[in-house]
């Protein structure tokens, strides 16, 4: 988020082919913000960091804004940051303040994202709660690294953006990758991905 609305959005067109008729845009953006960028820019500023969060969602959403100016033909969707955790620290990107502050803080910036996006004609997805626990964090079972969710566990989030835009949209997952998370999650196992998916390489820059 801070990249974006920092720099503007014109690096998109780096990362993705030229946008067509029908196109939806979907930004999804990480907890990244919420987990090591916002406690200490407001300590730094010396500025609530209720209003560096309102601030970041503005600037983020007015470059939406004028993307979307510059390409009425699509329909842009922001994501809501995923909830909040606790587990795994990373030592290069380090968790600041405490979970009750960033369960706090993740709910300041995604109310908003989602009060800027309506008010600029863009759609806000909130995060199906399924992936929430009783105390707003992520549910262990549905991520592999503590804070991302599965590819595979993401068919709820699927049917919401299919709810948000009207649209008929399909997920596919294997059921079986599915149930051996589950047995792993019941019985203590691993819940981490073996190995990265297979992909096909794609020329988007030819």
């Amino acid at each position: 988020m801070h990249r974006l609305a920092r720099d503007g959005v014109g690096f998109v067109g780096q990362l993705v082919p030229p946008f067509e008729d029908g196109d939806v845009a979907l930004f999804m953006v990480g907890e990244i913000d919420v987990r090591c960028h916002l406690i200490p820019i407001s300590e730094t500023l010396k500025r609530p960091v209720e209003d560096v969060a309102e601030d970041l969602a503005a600037g983020f959403v007015s470059k939406l804004t004028s993307l979307q100016r510059d390409h009425p033909q699509i329909e842009i969707v922001v994501a809501q940051p995923p909830f909040p955790t606790d587990r795994r620290p990373n030592a290069e990107l380090p968790f600041t303040g405490s979970i009750a502050d960033r369960v706090h803080l993740h709910g300041v910036l995604s109310d908003s994202l989602d009060r800027l996006c309506g008010a600029s004609g863009l759609n806000f997805l909130r995060m199906p709660v399924k992936y929430r626990d009783k105390n707003g964090l992520l549910r262990r079972k549905y991520s592999d690294d503590g804070v991302h969710i599965m590819p595979c566990e993401a068919g709820s989030l699927v049917k919401s953006l299919g709810i948000l835009l009207s649209k008929n949209l399909h997920f596919i997952a294997k059921p079986i990758t599915i149930l051996e998370r589950r047995w792993n999650y019941i019985w203590g196992g691993t819940l981490r991905r073996k190995g990265l998916p297979t992909t096909q390489q794609m020329n988007i820059f030819g």
